[in-house]
């Protein structure tokens, strides 16, 4: 924490913003996000969006406010590791280290995941580029989050979601600093597949009332052990 802190107070993140960075995005692909507000780093995204307390300052205050609450953010995982960390179960892979550093460099996968989580939404981000693709970054059911990064290589919030073709979580490379290796970064309920048969994930399926059967046939092994697993990631998401 120590190291964050010290990072983030000599950050010149808002010192770098000029309003022409709040301009009118003018590479819109033909939707009607025009009058979209764009936002240098997807941190001063979701404080906007989130945080009605960063709306309200004026824009020389942003940087002092931005700083406090990320080192906050960042004390909480510590010191209420259990609501703000623990209640989340990460895997070994987004470890309370990296989710710290992802948050001060601003724009990075750990920092989207964590704050997707932190803010109880499903992120969906939109790329625009030559190839326009959309990744989905969470697989619970909650309220979905459509964001775009732009030609402009500056974020917006999208009311309207564009037809853009599926892309795979290397696509956010285009977009953020990739450092957490995919978006399953949640400790499974169930052991590896390999250490159940077929009838074992039948058995644990009826206890949960979740259909046996897709399209009138019965469900694969892999069918039933991912149905087990969506519905332990889901079943306390509140």
């Amino acid at each position: 924490m120590e190291l964050l802190s010290k990072h983030i107070h000599n950050k010149t993140f808002s010192d770098r913003i000029k309003p022409s960075e709040y301009q009118q995005n003018t590479h819109s692909n033909n939707l009607d996000i025009q009058n979209s507000t764009v936002h240098p780093s997807i941190i001063d995204l979701f404080f906007t969006v989130f945080d009605h307390h960063y709306t309200l300052i004026e824009n020389k205050g942003k940087q002092l406010y931005l700083n406090q609450r990320l080192i906050g953010i960042a004390t909480e995982i510590d010191e209420d590791k259990k609501n703000k960390y623990d209640k989340f179960n990460y895997s070994k892979y987004m470890n309370s280290t990296l989710i710290q550093h992802g948050l001060q460099s601003m724009n990075t996968v750990s920092a989207l995941l964590y704050l997707s989580d932190y803010y109880n939404v499903s992120t969906n981000v939109y790329i625009e580029s030559s190839s326009n693709v959309k990744v989905k970054t969470s697989e619970k059911s909650r309220k979905e989050f459509n964001i775009m990064y732009t030609q402009a290589r500056k974020w917006t919030e999208l009311s309207v979601k564009p037809d853009y073709k599926d892309g795979t979580f290397e696509d956010l490379g285009l977009c953020l600093t990739i450092d957490v290796k995919s978006k399953d970064i949640y400790n499974k309920y169930l052991n590896p597949i390999g250490k159940y048969k077929a009838p074992e994930l039948i058995e644990i399926a009826k206890e949960m009332n979740l259909p046996l059967e897709k399209d009138g046939k019965k469900k694969v092994k892999k069918e039933l052990y991912d149905d087990i697993n969506f519905y332990q990631l889901n079943i306390n998401n509140v």
